[in-house]
């Protein structure tokens, strides 16, 4: 039975839309599905380890230093600064530059991964990033529409 859950996990890990990777305690990028490839990065079996687009770290510093992002900035350090084990759900919204250079909001939800029975904190999490550019784009347009209405109210 093992064996067949374990497809099963394979396959929906590779069939979700939301882009999602797997990293271990020093940040390293181990597995990644094919919406990440295709989206925001690339997970090429490399030897090497340390390569920048194997180290979501990196990878987080190089979004923000792309765009010009402080907010970005922030997310990476506070990365930087919660280290490890992973022992709680976080979650928080970042803007990148896709491998297509195109600029895509993203909701991103970091989750410990646990063996079944275990409390001890893990060295292991599921990293999703869900794609909330439209939803960023309509609240803009709503600011502004909003701002737009209250110019004209003082007139």
């Amino acid at each position: 039975m093992r064996h067949v859950t374990s497809d099963l996990e394979r396959l929906s890990f590779q069939s979700i839309r939301h882009q999602l990777i797997i990293v271990d305690h020093n940040w390293i990028i181990q597995s990644c599905n094919r919406a990440w490839q295709q989206g925001l990065g690339q997970c090429s079996p490399s030897p090497d380890t340390h390569s920048n687009h194997r180290h979501y770290l990196h990878l987080t510093e190089a979004w923000a230093k792309r765009g010009k992002n402080a907010n970005m900035a922030l997310v990476a350090q506070n990365l930087k600064e919660r280290g490890i084990p992973f022992n709680r759900n976080h979650t928080y919204d970042i803007c990148v530059y896709t491998v297509y250079n195109e600029k895509r909001w993203f909701r991103v939800e970091l989750t410990p991964l646990s063996y079944a029975n275990s409390i001890q904190d893990t060295d292991l999490a599921l990293i999703a990033h869900m794609d909330i550019t439209e939803q960023r784009k309509t609240e803009h347009q709503l600011k502004k529409a909003l701002s737009e209405v209250r110019t004209l109210e003082r007139s």
